[in-house]
């Protein structure tokens, strides 16, 4: 009889999924529906609705203090518009500063947000602007080929830090964030690291204002990879704040701190230029392979506070900054800055040592830089896998 059973509930399932079916959106009266918030309400899960040409600009509060303009609850939806050149979420100016009438709060501005009973949401090919958040995702999805333009707060947003959905997922992969202060791709998420979340050809460019995004990363996740990255004046690139994270082929530049790790972070072929503070501020662990850290910021190339860095094969070099490396308050084992194996910019031992502060200029820092034997000349930062740096550093 459970077997019997077993066979009936997946025919059912699999019925349902082989009968999704696709809504249109066009404005021209083509298709089923004029906007998406009309066929997101009758879409089933794994239905997909394409979106047509215009501009989709109707918010709706969906909860006091918040406004979208497509609210999903139906899971494993898909929202694929005609051409990110072409369909346009949010208005033509920046959303008004209105205040709720209960709480007196400014109301927060949503493009796009799924919840309820949705745990997987799908937004492709289009442009998301003019708002405090682009895509909300709770808890996750796939977010592919958009562009975000003049957001506040987040372009992609997914919170799961409860913990509610076990089975969390995200992708976020060639998306265009531009003309931004909010951070490109926000997770929050305290799971178990048997899931993953991926952010794949990320690029954050055309800074208005001081920085074209708060942050290009901001992960709480425990098993992120990040790849394939161009970080290009966020305030900080990558910012791991408890989770663990992979980047590989990256390159932040401009940044005020290049890199803020106060979790886990492996990096290779990870460059960093041009950051007005910090290439790199280490609270955690941080490990890094064939990557180029420039030293222009005002503060010291890599700086560690109380965290661990092992850095092999890599340039830590030094164009202005006042330290190459400062070990600030740590109070680890001697050996926790381990910088062997690296191109300095420089091969006399003492004029590198100036260059370094730690437990030799301060003893209750109580630990010291290892940094010899060191390279003689630029390395071409090439060779090792992810892989192969795992193994070598475990």
């Amino acid at each position: 009889m459970r077997v019997h059973l077993s066979i009936m509930l997946l025919s059912i399932l699999a019925a349902t999924y082989c009968s999704a079916r696709t809504w249109r959106v066009e404005q021209d009266g083509s298709g089923e529906f004029l906007n998406i918030q009309d066929a997101a309400n009758v879409a089933a899960p794994g239905d997909t609705v394409f979106v047509g040409p215009g501009r989709y600009d109707q918010y709706r509060e969906i909860r006091p203090g918040w406004e979208t303009i497509v609210e999903v609850a139906t899971d494993s939806l898909t929202l694929i518009g005609t051409d990110r050149d072409a369909v346009f979420i949010g208005g033509t100016e920046p959303y008004p500063n209105k205040q709720n009438d209960v709480s007196g709060k400014r109301i927060t501005a949503h493009g796009i947000v799924s919840g309820g009973d949705n745990n997987w949401l799908v937004v492709e090919s289009m442009t998301i602007e003019n708002m405090d958040f682009g895509v909300r995702c709770h808890p996750g999805g796939a977010v592919r080929n958009c562009r975000f333009r003049h957001i506040h707060y987040g372009a992609v947003f997914s919170d799961n830090a409860e913990n509610s959905w076990p089975d969390f997922e995200l992708l976020v992969e060639d998306c265009d964030v531009m003309l931004s202060d909010g951070t490109g791709v926000q997770i929050q998420y305290s799971g178990n690291g048997e899931t993953s979340a991926v952010v794949r050809r990320l690029s954050i460019h055309d800074a208005d204002g001081p920085w074209a995004a708060g942050e290009g990363v901001y992960s709480t996740h425990p098993n992120l990879t990040i790849e394939d990255c161009h970080f290009d004046r966020a305030r900080v690139g990558i910012q791991i704040e408890g989770g663990a994270a992979t980047a590989t082929s990256c390159v932040i530049n401009g940044s005020a701190t290049g890199i803020s790790v106060d979790g886990i972070l492996e990096c290779r072929d990870v460059r960093v230029n041009n950051s007005t503070d910090r290439d790199a501020i280490i609270y955690g662990s941080f490990i890094a392979d064939s990557c180029s850290f420039s030293g222009h910021g005002s503060y010291a190339t890599l700086w560690s506070f109380r965290g661990g860095a092992t850095v092999r094969d890599s340039h830590i070099l030094n164009n202005g900054s006042p330290y190459s490396v400062y070990v600030n308050a740590h109070n680890g084992p001697e050996d926790a800055v381990d910088l062997i194996g690296n191109w300095w910019g420089i091969t006399d031992a003492d004029s590198l040592a100036t260059l370094i502060y730690d437990g030799h200029d301060d003893p209750t820092v109580h630990t010291f830089v290892q940094f010899e034997p060191y390279l003689e000349q630029p390395v071409g930062n090439e060779g090792k896998s992810m892989g192969d740096l795992k193994r070598m550093f475990r």
